[in-house]
C-alpha cells in the first residue's frame, strides 16, 4: 500500500514502482518483525524471496491494474487487496468472484497476473501486455 496514495474522494495514485519496498518487507518479514503484510507486494515477499523478479513485477502490475479498474474497493481496503494475490489458491473465492463482473474481459489476464505462484503467471511481461492489448482491442471493435 505504500506505493499507492489513497486520498478520500480522489482516485488512487501510484507514487513509485521500485524493488526497495519488496526487499525491505521481505527482510523484516523473514525476521518476524513485519506483522502487517503490505498487500501491494508480490506474494513471493512472504515466502523468503529477498528481491523481486520480473514475475514479481507482473503480480504487482496485475494488482495495480485491477485497482485502476475496480477502484477504491481494492485500493483502500487492505483485507481485500491482499486477497487479490490469492489467485490460484484456496482463498481466491474471497475476492475473485466479486472482481469478475467489474473487470469484465480483463478478468482472465489480470487473474493470471495475480497468481500466487510465479510460474503460473505469464512467461514474460510482453506476453501479458499482448493479451491485455488483445482484450482491449476487442472491446473497441
Amino acid at each position: 500500500m505504500s506505493d499507492i496514495e489513497c486520498v478520500p474522494g480522489q482516485p488512487p495514485r501510484l507514487r513509485s514502482f521500485s524493488p526497495g519496498p519488496f526487499h525491505e518487507f521481505a527482510h523484516l518479514y523473514s525476521q518476524g518483525v513485519a506483522s502487517v503484510p503490505d498487500f501491494t507486494l508480490a506474494p513471493e515477499a512472504f515466502s523468503g524471496q529477498e528481491y523481486p523478479t520480473l514475475a514479481s513485477d507482473q503480480a504487482v502490475l496485475g494488482r495495480l491494474l485491477a485497482t485502476l479498474v475496480v477502484g477504491d474497493f481494492l485500493a483502500c481496503d487492505p483485507a481485500q487487496g491482499q486477497v487479490v494475490h490469492s489467485a490460484g489458491t484456496d482463498k481466491e473465492d474471497l475476492v475473485w468472484p466479486q472482481l469478475k463482473v467489474p473487470l469484465g474481459d480483463l478478468a482472465p489476464p489480470l487473474y493470471r497476473l495475480c497468481q500466487a505462484q510465479p510460474e503460473q503467471r505469464y512467461p514474460t511481461l510482453q506476453d501479458a501486455i499482448a493479451e491485455i492489448d488483445r482484450v482491449l482491442a476487442a472491446q473497441v471493435s
